[in-house]
């Protein structure tokens, strides 16, 4: 009889029990805990030193990655090879580019700086460590230019994402997708990727015509550069 009315209570018995037991099992760790307190703290801090040594790791190896391609494409680019090149991180990008390296450098006022084959400006300002880059988009900038179809003419800074391909005479033939690139005069190697034109603004009567172009250069984007040395 005893037996038949414990059956149904032995799931709740069997519930407290193992409450009460493993209360009292940690209660009975309780002291080794204590004992080993600091001991467990320092492997925690350990393990998140070791987290952040990894996390630091694989953030430096993306860096050399990144790094490593900037500096395959440099040397892959068609340069003469009397040009030497000053690589250079960007710090900070507004109106101007500053980049992390100045006239203890080699860096010179006038200085062209380029992304692999495309124009990022030129050097407008340096100190000892540090130097201001003037961007191709800048209106104080001007450009000698030359389309793909030998169209040729100034490329001009709107202080915006379009850049102005001005005086191209009526004659020569400019179209939409044109590639515009450097001349290869006033300090600017030859070649250097400019931009795209994307609108023609032309007067039948005028003597010459312009063009709206989209940059190459992403200049938010960039995070290594190099200044060309001509000398």
């Amino acid at each position: 009889m005893i037996d038949l009315l414990r059956q149904p209570a032995e799931p709740l018995i069997i519930s407290v029990k193992t409450a009460i037991y493993q209360g009292f099992f940690q209660l009975r760790l309780l002291p080794n805990i204590l004992i080993n307190y600091t001991s467990i703290i320092s492997d925690i801090n350990k393990n998140r030193q070791l987290t952040s040594e990894y996390d630091s790791m694989k953030l430096r190896i993306v860096e050399l990655e990144e790094e490593n391609q900037s500096l395959r494409k440099q040397l892959g680019a068609p340069y003469p090879p009397s040009f030497s090149f000053i690589p250079a991180d960007v710090i900070a990008v507004s109106r101007f580019m500053e980049i992390n390296i100045g006239s203890q450098n080699g860096v010179k006022i006038g200085m062209p700086v380029v992304d692999g084959l495309t124009l990022i400006g030129r050097i407008s300002q340096t100190t000892n460590r540090r130097s201001l880059v003037l961007l191709l988009t800048d209106t104080e900038l001007q450009i000698p230019a030359i389309s793909s179809r030998g169209a040729r003419g100034k490329v001009v800074g709107q202080l915006g994402n379009l850049i102005l391909f001005k005086s191209i005479l009526q004659k020569d033939p400019l179209f939409l997708e044109d590639i515009v690139l450097t001349s290869g005069e006033e300090g600017f190697p030859p070649k250097l990727l400019i931009g795209k034109v994307t609108h023609i603004n032309t007067d039948d009567v005028a003597v010459y015509k312009e063009a709206l172009l989209s940059p190459y250069a992403q200049f938010d984007l960039v995070k290594k550069v190099f200044v060309i040395d001509q000398t």
